[in-house]
């Protein structure tokens, strides 16, 4: 579903963010990406979603190259971003409303969007248990969990 390879990000004056990152992830897994400030964890993700473009290397998002501006919509809609400053993503007073705000925009009816079950919820509690701040390294880490229903 996801395929980085050999990716690598500099901005400005040749400050790298990213180095040589390869990376799979599957469909059904989780996977979280952790590491200090600076790390390169949104570098990682706005590349994800096209918002930034690697110096080197190739994102591939179901099979579509981030680099082909005709395709750009098409991934947009596969790879979503949460920024990390709620201010600049939180638009309703309510958590259901929120995440329906996404797929609104897409047409989707808000009585159509399935939300999260208390089983799934119990299951997400438990991973984030598992890997609370504690295992967080100054480098950035990727951590893959097979989520199976």
């Amino acid at each position: 579903m996801i395929k980085l390879e050999h990716v690598s990000k500099s901005y400005s004056a040749g400050i790298p963010a990213l180095n040589d990152v390869s990376l799979n992830i599957e469909e059904g897994e989780f996977v979280f990406i952790v590491g200090d400030s600076g790390s390169g964890k949104s570098t990682l993700s706005k590349n994800l979603n096209a918002i930034l473009f690697p110096t080197e290397g190739n994102i591939l998002i179901n099979k579509m190259d981030t680099r082909e501006e005709d395709k750009l919509w098409d991934i947009r809609q596969t790879a979503g971003m949460v920024f990390q400053n709620p201010d600049n993503q939180i638009v309703a007073t309510v958590v259901e409303e929120d995440v329906a705000f996404g797929p609104e925009n897409l047409g989707i009816e808000p009585n159509d969007c399935d939300f999260t079950t208390n089983i799934e919820q119990k299951r997400l509690k438990e991973i984030f248990k598992q890997y609370s701040p504690k295992s967080i390294h100054k480098k950035l880490e990727v951590t893959r969990i097979k989520y199976n229903k």
